[in-house]
């Protein structure tokens, strides 16, 4: 392999559409340009990418986006640059989708975001008298469609009128063959994992073993060939302005970090004042993001562009002691718009045992007792102590950033307690005491009846519900530990604990969709989570996605690197020096 020529290809990759290619990935990145360069019947590869480099693809591309006029979109006779960036492109991306995928966001688009914006362009249309209502929305990177069309199908459930309305939904990818699919409608029965079959009859007919979107919903939805990185937009021309909502998810965690940042600014000045962006959990983090603000809520952060640029407002933002608010039109709260550290960074396994191929989690895996009896924190005053943590406050913590307060945190429905209220026989922090002491001793049934005796006398001490959802998930009881974890949330839903061992009880039942998605939420509401990181980058692995993987443990690095080195990260008797994970993750990285 020609490794300086291959470095130049990754480079010139990079430069027009952003996507970030590994040292590890380079030979199959060499077979697939000499696939190409064998189609092109060229010489060398050196040939190969002077006719990549010397193209003007910018310009041709504004001029070569008619698929829908009958042109034949494989090589074309003449031989140019233009062209064959989009053939080369179809090797280098894949496109994997489904219909209303992550369910949290959606909850969001159909519970807060796109009310908001029907009613904001209704009111729009009243006072200016134009002959309809409009709504826009951008799809970026809509791979096969399947995000596209479940936006056309979700607002004709929540506009009754939407005929009425002038309706621009735009699907764009990077890949030819996925936006021909897209325009084709039809799909497998694999991207309908999420959905119900009453939803399913509705807006598709079968075609022998496939489902065809129907014409109606169909009629909604334009796609078009786009490549974030080197087309322009705003674009008026193209229709690509004032959008209400952009949805961009799962397409940045392949970018090289400057082209995210490049993509963001033109993303902000797309939208209108006001509008939306939803990027996929975690894709964003470590961008600076002064030109938007963060609305948090459990299930995903929503990104505004807001109605007056910030200006003054940054400056503030900027300096972490001060006080910079803005009124969210989504919460309807003050919002700081930063990132409030509210939980406490991770706990960690012995660094000898736990650090072998990949960062291990035994404390949140139900079955291991002597684990998780441990907290989850990095205590930078090394004495090692449980902190008593009463319902409303969480652990205290290392603090390197920050999570805006939610008006409305999402909450489970209120599980009632199974005992009744009684007279205090004794003190609550007797009670409290024996009950720490019963589960460090991993006497587990008699956690149990010892927590139900505190909540006769605290009702709402999220601690001892969380010790009792516990003491249940250790007796392989998942059922009740679920229940009693939600109602731990429930009382003191920035508290990070059991949203950790939610996600142990999730992988434990083999559910990895959920496990990963109540980890994704830990990240956004606890960004400094390094346990977080860690444990969603083993997944990813397991799974295969080792692009993913590497994000993750790139952002554990980073977030390890703001910190003091000899910072220890520990568990009551077990600790990991920041120094020696930060060395251990640089090496598995090179690795």
């Amino acid at each position: 392999m020609n490794q300086v020529l291959i470095e130049q290809f990754v480079k010139l990759i990079a430069q027009n559409t952003g996507l970030f290619i590994r040292p590890q990935d380079w030979i199959p990145l060499q077979k697939k340009l000499l696939v190409r360069l064998s189609a092109l019947r060229l010489s060398s590869l050196e040939e190969y990418y002077q006719l990549l480099a010397t193209s003007i693809y910018q310009k041709e591309l504004q001029l070569t986006t008619h698929f829908n006029s009958g042109i034949d979109n494989g090589l074309a006779p003449e031989m140019n640059g233009q062209n064959e960036w989009k053939q080369l492109l179809q090797l280098l991306t894949t496109g994997e989708s489904y219909f209303f995928r992550d369910s949290g966001q959606f909850f969001l688009l159909k519970n807060i975001v796109l009310p908001e914006l029907i009613a904001y362009q209704r009111q729009v249309w009243q006072q200016q008298g134009k002959d309809r209502p409009t709504l826009r929305i951008w799809s970026a990177g809509c791979s096969t469609g399947e995000e596209a069309y479940s936006l056309a199908i979700l607002l004709t459930e929540l506009i009754p009128d939407w005929q009425y309305w002038h309706l621009h939904i735009l699907g764009t990818d990077i890949n030819i063959e996925s936006i021909k699919k897209a325009r084709q409608g039809v799909y497998g029965n694999w991207s309908f994992r999420t959905v119900d079959e009453q939803k399913k009859t509705a807006y598709f007919t079968p075609e022998k073993n496939n489902w065809q979107i129907q014409d109606w919903i169909k009629q909604l939805v334009k796609f078009e060939y786009g490549n974030l990185v080197k087309d322009n937009f705003p674009d008026f021309k193209s229709d690509i302005a004032m959008m209400d909502l952009i949805v961009c998810r799962n397409v940045f965690v392949y970018f090289e970090a400057e082209a995210i940042a490049q993509v963001l600014r033109k993303f902000n000045q797309t939208l209108r004042p006001g509008g939306y962006l939803f990027t996929a959990h975690a894709e964003l983090y470590g961008q600076q993001l002064d030109d938007f603000s963060a609305q948090v809520f459990p299930q995903s952060v929503i990104y505004q562009r807001p109605l007056i640029p910030k200006l003054e407002e940054r400056k503030i933002e900027q300096n972490w002691g001060g006080e910079s608010l803005h009124k969210s039109p989504i919460a309807g709260e003050m919002n700081d718009g930063r990132f409030r550290e509210s939980g406490s960074l991770c706990e960690s396994a012995n660094f000898a045992n736990s650090f072998s191929s990949s960062y291990s989690h035994p404390a949140h895996h139900p079955k291991s007792h002597k684990c998780r009896s441990k907290n989850h924190l990095i205590n930078p005053k090394n004495d090692g102590h449980f902190p008593e943590i009463s319902a409303g406050n969480a652990p205290e913590s290392v603090s390197l950033s920050s999570v805006p307060p939610i008006s409305e945190p999402w909450r489970s429905p209120s599980i009632e307690s199974d005992v009744s209220l009684a007279t205090p026989d004794v003190s609550w922090e007797k009670k409290l005491a024996e009950l720490k002491l019963l589960f460090q001793t991993h006497q587990y049934p008699e956690a149990i009846k010892s927590a139900k005796k505190c909540i006769s006398l605290d009702p709402k001490n999220s601690e001892v519900y969380y010790l009792l959802a516990k003491s249940f998930a250790n007796l392989g009881n998942y059922v009740e530990a679920e229940k009693y974890c939600e109602q731990a949330i429930h009382l003191n839903y920035n508290w990070i604990l059991p949203y950790y061992l939610m996600a142990g009880i999730a992988e434990e039942k083999g559910d990895v969709e959920m496990a990963k998605s109540i980890l994704k939420k830990v990240i956004y509401l606890f960004p400094s989570s390094i346990d977080a990181y860690l444990q969603i980058a083993e997944i990813y692995e397991k799974e295969g996605d080792l692009v993913r993987a590497k994000k993750m443990r790139i952002n554990v690095i980073f977030l390890l690197e703001k910190m003091p080195m000899n910072t220890w990260l520990d568990r009551e008797d077990e600790k990991i020096k920041a120094e020696d994970l930060l060395s251990y993750m640089k090496k598995l990285l090179a690795d």
